[in-house]
């Protein structure tokens, strides 16, 4: 039967059917209409010449006050900007034209003291090297290479360098740093999820130049609550403060808002730098992993004393089982040692020594990589702010030098592997020479790809050799030797005698080899090395020329006083203690080594009175009252009246 019902036409509509979209679809195309929207929105204000606010605040850290890093002056050449003489404790001297002349280039290298040129100073840095290099390669053009590296200067104090260097018509930035960025207090307040998800949050909006526009039209309170860490106007590092890395301790939280920070600040650079049409550089930075320990070492949270006590019996194991050359034997009770606590830095730095002497080359570089990465002093760039350093290249397309990458390469050409020591490196984390001139070869070349420099076909052999010449004939063997002795003094009071006296070494060498005069401090330290290799007498003879050298220095004289005891040279080191006691008299360790080369030398009454000084000053200490005890009752045998007193003794 058929119905009455009137049916719906379809052909009728031209239209068709109407489809309803789905909930889905409207917030895809919705969320593509928004960006486009906000595309060309930035693209309008960045012609506009509006820019983010991030160019303006650091969120994370701020500043008691502002010095300028350069200051302008009257010359021959007319005016000029140098470096400020208040800043030249940090800095190199430095000078160039206010106004930059008409087809110059002007580079600005920025970054920590390895920019700077420690150990030495800029003469024989990458930035010297790159500089010379880039006037011989192609003359056809005035190349300013300026030299902005900080001594301990992490990224946040670099990226303010960089804010002043861009009112100075840059037109290269080149970037390296990485290796400071734990060595001053940071504390981040309100550290916690909800704060730091915030910041992210603030970072990302206040990027935006659309997001910056409506925050600067929007009235702003008077005052409003910091979340800024506020540091001094120049460096004030940890270190400087306490007693060597033992100041320093595990912190995840704390690692991973520096590690943040880090990122903000190279982005903040780059975009500074093309704010004025300037192009960047960064550099990945390297260090020597393969012969220099961690700074400090600590046990996971999560241990008992048992299992520490068992990670100590291990390692203490290992290290006696390498020194009779059981290298299988050390590398298991190694890793025996790491099941346990895998944090230990020091645990994967002989690991990585074991693997190495067997020529196990990619597990002791994966080791190494790894001790410095659990370093809890960590004064080396983590492989994380390598990958941060990678990783912000690539976004913003920026060329890359993989410094890191480079001296790998060149050691496995010439060393079978691509462990980085101190083939390339004076300490933990400063190039040597040679290592400075690879990475000026590597700027220059990447100047070269980019078609800024035009060079003539040969100028790889001949740019090479005569720069190498203008480098070395800058540098005096009294400044080098110096500078080495500088390098082993900090090393030596962060406890690293085993870096330090190679170090002290070279720099009394090098006095010898050019007839230069023996310098107190290299021989202390070369002295303090020699003693960790039980090297006794040379030790003491190096320690004996220092007291000629300078008769008040106590430090030398104690340990003279103490090896000449150890080697039973009674007479010899009862004088030094004798001086010591007159010189130092609230010393009980000087008091009681001159109480016991006395009782040696039969002088038991002189001996009394000497110990009886030392309980004095220290009445707890069982050592000494025993060796009073004992120099009393020999005294006694001498003098009867003597042997009430040394029954007093406890």
């Amino acid at each position: 039967m058929p119905s009455n019902k009137p049916e719906r036409s379809t052909v009728n509509s031209p239209a068709g059917p109407r489809r309803r979209l789905s909930l889905v679809k409207k917030l895809l195309y919705g969320s593509v209409v928004c960006v486009l929207f906000l595309a060309v929105a930035e693209g309008l204000l960045a012609i506009a010449g509006v820019r983010s606010t991030l160019a303006d605040r650091d969120p994370f850290v701020g500043f008691e006050g502002s010095i300028p890093l350069f200051v302008e002056q009257l010359g021959s050449q007319g005016r000029v900007l140098q470096t400020a003489p208040n800043r030249l404790a940090y800095f190199n001297p430095q000078q160039f034209q206010a106004r930059k002349a008409a087809g110059s280039y002007r580079v600005f290298c920025v970054g920590g003291s390895t920019t700077y040129g420690q150990p030495y100073d800029d003469s024989t840095s990458y930035v010297a090297w790159l500089r010379e290099l880039l006037a011989v390669v192609d003359d056809r053009r005035q190349w300013e290479v300026i030299n902005a590296g900080g001594v301990s200067y992490a990224s946040y104090r670099v990226a303010n360098v960089v804010d002043e260097l861009c009112r100075y018509q840059p037109d290269l930035l080149v970037i390296y740093t990485g290796h400071n960025e734990f060595l001053e207090e940071r504390t981040y307040r309100d550290m916690d999820r909800r704060e730091t998800l915030l910041r992210s949050a603030w970072v990302k909006l206040h990027g935006t130049r659309l997001f910056s526009l409506m925050h600067r039209l929007r009235p702003q309170p008077r005052t409003a609550a910091s979340h800024e860490t506020i540091l001094p106007a120049e460096v004030d590092a940890i270190l400087d403060h306490a007693a060597g890395p033992q100041a320093y301790h595990r912190d995840e939280r704390l690692r991973a808002t520096i590690l943040e920070h880090f990122e903000f600040n190279l982005r903040r650079m780059i975009e500074s730098a093309r704010r004025v049409g300037a192009d960047v550089m960064l550099i990945k930075p390297a260090c020597n992993a393969k012969d220099f320990s961690p700074f400090k070492s600590q046990f996971a949270s999560s241990l008992d004393e048992l299992q520490q006590e068992r990670w100590i019996e291990l390692f203490l194991r290992a290290q006696s089982q390498e020194a009779e050359g059981e290298l299988e034997a050390a590398e298991a009770s190694l890793r025996a040692a790491l099941a346990i606590d895998a944090r230990r830095a020091d645990g994967h730095y002989a690991l990585g020594r074991v693997l190495f002497a067997q020529q196990k080359f990619e597990a002791a570089e994966t080791a190494w990589r790894t001790a410095v990465d659990e370093d809890v002093c960590p004064l080396r760039a983590v492989p994380e702010i390598q990958a941060i350093v990678q990783r912000v290249a690539v976004a913003h397309r920026v060329p890359l030098i993989d410094f890191d990458a480079i001296l790998q390469h060149d050691a496995r050409q010439r060393l079978g592997h691509a462990a980085l020591g101190n083939e390339y490196f004076v300490d933990h984390v400063h190039p040597n020479i040679e290592t400075h001139r690879l990475l000026g070869l590597a700027l220059t070349e990447a100047l070269i790809q980019k078609q800024v420099v035009k060079p003539n076909a040969l100028w790889r052999e001949q740019a090479v050799a005569e720069v190498s010449r203008t480098i070395e004939a800058r540098l005096e063997p009294e400044l080098q030797a110096r500078a080495l002795t500088n390098l082993a003094q900090v090393l030596n009071w962060a406890d690293k005698d085993a870096e330090a006296g190679p170090l002290a070494a070279q720099a009394v060498q090098l006095r010898r080899e050019h007839g230069l005069a023996d310098e107190p401090e290299s021989l202390f330290y070369l002295a303090v090395y020699l003693e960790t290799l039980q090297s006794g007498p040379q030790a003491a003879s190096l320690y004996e020329r220092v007291v000629e050298l300078v008769p008040d220095n106590l430090q030398a004289r104690q340990r003279l006083g103490a090896l000449l005891y150890d080697q039973q040279q009674w007479e010899a080191a009862r004088e030094q203690f004798e001086w010591l006691s007159r010189h130092a008299p609230a010393n009980a360790a000087n008091w009681h080594l001159l109480g016991s080369a006395l009782m040696e030398l039969e002088a038991y009454a002189p001996a009394v009175t000497a110990l009886s000084r030392a309980v004095e000053l220290e009445p707890n200490n069982a050592a000494i009252q025993a060796d009073l005890k004992l120099a009393l009752q020999r005294a006694a045998e001498l003098e009867p009246g003597l042997a009430s007193e040394a029954e007093g003794v406890q």
